[in-house]
């Protein structure tokens, strides 16, 4: 019965929603699908909105969810109610002078970026942190220069006006799952990005446009590295125009050939208003602009099957402390091996290439700035190549073959057959390669080496 009520709301729903679109940098976006929920009962709605996130991996709007039946939507349009809420104290906000935040958020165990990014110097927070009330949050950057963004978690008194479980999938339990809080005034804007969780994105006061991209659009959208403070965050900017609803682009600034671009990068848009649920998919990259004044939204974040399966691969038993310390010459070249080991598994020798070219390489014909060493060449091709046959066979015994083997075997399942997506495979491969460098190019004095540059010399020159 739900599938049918399904079909039909998609059916009718598709004929309406191409009357409208908005241009993106390269080609016409297509909106997301709506689906009004509207004619059905409680308990059919909660099941339809549970039917297509079991059954299809595109993104949607639903309409008139219980979502639309929330406290928080009429509540949260009083600011003296939420500064009441929030014990009218000062809130921790991200301002800047321009409409996109790239967020930035550094490991505290990876203190030097730079050296792990091979030299590379690039300012990519460029928002500081200011203490402020609700009411001046809300300020129109027009009149005070000021673009401000908050998202945290809610305070407790808040929880009751809206619901997490409704939104929590039914694979997780609630306990892992997390709610986010955000707030921005108009223009605001989220640079693109993906999750790699389940994003159910409940927008309460005013409207927000997301503009999305499918997973296997990442090689044109370039992420920073994984280890880098703005991981999953796109290098790929888009600017705004002054009414902050469309996206202005000119092929000639970027140094782009049009008819190279278009057909690339695969577009849809959402425009939604409080009471509105968008489902946004695991790995779906999304850029999220505030039209309002004053924008609240509500996202459950719960772990996708994705990062489950990621997790048994990035944590693949491999006897790494046979070769001693991390850093030393024998212990990268056990990593360079299990690598190697596990790209020839899945069949996979282009795949640094378009790993470094997507994120460490040049992006729209402009190069990246590295630090000078005359000593690079010869310092990394010391733990790149085995200098014997012998010295190979000795590593992989300390590994051990069979451990070895099956480590690769593991991998190769999740890559091959646990994940289904195609985008995600490849980003989460990405992933796995970085992780296993920064691992292996911490020196044996605790100096961070160069990810960078072990891509470089050690497979690519």
């Amino acid at each position: 019965m739900v599938a049918q009520i399904l079909a039909a709301f998609y059916l009718s729903v598709c004929t309406l929603t191409h009357s409208t679109s908005t241009l993106l940098p390269d080609i016409p976006t297509t909106p997301v699908l709506r689906v009004d929920l509207s004619n059905l009962n409680a308990a059919d709605k909660v099941a339809t909105i549970k039917q297509h996130l079991q059954h299809s991996t595109e993104p949607v709007v639903f309409l008139h969810s219980r979502t639309a039946e929330w406290d928080a939507i009429e509540k949260w349009k009083s600011t003296n109610y939420l500064s009441t809420m929030f014990d009218n104290k000062l809130l921790n906000v991200k301002v800047a002078g321009t409409p996109v935040f790239t967020l930035y958020a550094l490991d505290s165990k990876r203190p030097n970026e730079m050296l792990l990014q091979g030299g590379t110097q690039e300012t990519v927070r460029m928002y500081q942190y200011e203490e402020m009330s609700l009411p001046t949050l809300f300020q129109d950057p027009s009149e005070t220069g000021k673009y401000a963004y908050y998202s945290g978690e809610l305070p407790h008194d808040m929880q009751k006006d809206v619901h997490l479980h409704e939104l929590v999938v039914d694979h997780v339990s609630h306990n892992m799952s997390r709610g986010i809080l955000w707030i921005g005034n108009r223009g605001t804007t989220a640079q693109l990005h993906y999750d790699r969780s389940i994003n159910m994105f409940a927008q309460i006061v005013g409207q927000k446009r997301f503009y999305l991209y499918a997973p296997e659009n990442w090689r044109h959208l370039y992420l920073h590295p994984s280890f880098s403070g703005s991981r999953r965050q796109c290098r790929y900017k888009f600017s705004l125009s002054e009414d902050y609803e469309e996206y202005q682009y000119s092929p000639a600034a970027t140094g782009e050939n049009v008819s190279e671009t278009c057909g690339q990068k695969k577009a849809i848009s959402a425009t939604l208003s409080p009471g509105e649920l968008l489902y946004v998919p695991p790995f779906y990259f999304h850029t999220v602009v505030s039209l309002s004044k004053k924008t609240m939204s509500y996202s459950v974040l719960s772990p996708s099957s994705e990062e489950f399966h990621y997790s048994s691969a990035l944590y693949a038993r491999v006897d790494f402390q046979n070769l001693g310390k991390p850093g030393t010459r024998k212990h990268r070249l056990g990593v360079k091996l299990y690598i190697d080991k596990i790209l020839s598994a899945l069949d996979q020798t282009n795949v640094i290439r378009s790993l470094y070219d997507s994120r460490h390489g040049p992006m729209n014909g402009v190069g990246i700035s590295r630090l000078p060493d005359e000593n690079d060449h010869a310092v990394d091709a010391l733990w790149c190549t085995f200098s014997s046959k012998l010295e190979r066979y000795r590593v992989e015994k300390l590994l051990g073959k069979r451990k070895l083997q099956q480590a690769v075997k593991n991998v190769k399942m999740v890559f091959q057959k646990s994940i289904k997506n195609v985008g995600a495979t490849e980003i989460l491969l990405h992933d796995l390669i970085e992780e296993l460098l920064v691992f292996a190019t911490v020196a044996a004095d605790g100096e961070e080496r160069r990810v960078a540059r072990a891509l470089q010399y050690c497979w690519m020159l």
